[in-house]
């Protein structure tokens, strides 16, 4: 690849997004991962702000996160998750019939 968007999930990843064939470095935050049980909290805190410190934006999934990331990055977009219910619905509904794999599931 001559060039591609490095996307991460995580917020441990920061050695690798030094690869300059990442045009765009985003970091989809969808947990507050330094408040997991389990986990050096203090480790975590640090690699996600270094992290901040190197990607283009930051994406989070609830206003709290955004709020938080904020404090790390100067560009934080709130992107909640979310389904159009309607649209979702209609695949409960028995409109067609069920296709026999499906059936026995």
């Amino acid at each position: 690849m001559e060039s591609y968007q490095l996307w991460t999930f995580l917020p441990t990843v920061a050695d690798y997004l030094d690869d300059p064939r990442a045009t765009v470095k985003v970091y989809y935050c969808v947990d507050e991962w330094s408040l997991f049980r389990g986990l050096d909290r203090t480790r975590i805190a640090e690699a996600e702000a270094e992290l901040c410190r190197k990607v283009d934006v930051v994406f989070a999934t609830s206003g709290a996160l955004a709020e938080s990331k904020r404090a790390l990055h100067p560009h934080v977009v709130l992107a909640p998750h979310g389904v159009e219910h309607g649209a979702f619905a209609r695949a409960v509904e028995r409109v067609a019939p069920m296709p026999p794999e499906l059936a026995a599931i």
